[in-house]
């Protein structure tokens, strides 16, 4: 069994490690003050681990008061210590993006855009290499709604399925899990559909990590 060092959130970034059996409890967490200076209002949140568990992306607020914006912390492989904090390059500054997840490879990158408070938008940015700085920034327009919010995506493995949050005033108007397809991951996501088996009167939010064995 892959054992994965883990982070909770609430509103500031912890993490807990786990034993190497799915049945061990996990340990008390740790305030990560190395990503959240304390005094501050520099606030990280919404952390995504990579495959590997060495690189920790989340998204903080660079300046106080300011946009939330994505960096990334290198991890010591074996202890998981923060070697370094670094801000992603290459995505456009200003408005808040939060809410992101990496394709295996790292060079692919969805996130979630706050154009305005009633407008979130999920926007995918790619890289040739993970030195490189992302560019290719696009708008996945066949999630976006008109007035609304979509956030917090999440992709298979294999990037041809995305599932995600949104309050799509066409549905219920609830926050409700949501599922696209595609057949390459070179193609546009085919017609949204809300996740009925996990979805409440009260809505739900989107959550998926790949579990690896």
């Amino acid at each position: 069994m892959f054992s994965l060092r883990a982070v909770s959130v609430c509103l500031f970034l912890y993490i807990a490690i786990s034993c190497s059996t799915s049945s061990a409890t996990w340990s008390e967490p740790a305030h990560l003050e190395e990503l959240n200076p304390p005094y501050t209002n520099l606030i990280a949140a919404n952390p995504f681990l990579n495959e590997d568990g060495t690189r920790l992306y989340f998204a903080k607020f660079e300046s106080s008061p300011g946009d939330r914006e994505i960096f990334y912390a290198d991890l010591d492989p074996v202890n998981g210590d923060i070697l370094s904090v670094n801000p992603v390059l290459g995505l456009s500054q200003g408005y808040n993006k939060r809410w992101l997840c990496v394709s295996p490879d790292e060079l692919t990158l969805y996130y979630t855009l706050e154009l305005s408070a009633d407008q979130w938008v999920i926007q995918v940015a790619k890289r040739d290499a993970i030195t490189s700085a992302w560019d290719s920034i696009e708008t996945l327009t066949e999630l976006s709604i008109t007035s609304g919010q979509t956030f917090a995506p999440s992709l298979t493995p294999d990037g041809l399925t995305i599932y995600y949050s949104s309050n799509n005033p066409d549905a219920s108007g609830n926050y409700s899990i949501w599922r696209a397809t595609r057949s390459s991951v070179d193609d546009p996501f085919g017609t949204p559909e809300q996740v009925s088996e996990l979805n409440s009167e009260r809505g739900g939010i989107a959550l998926l990590r790949r579990k690896k064995t």
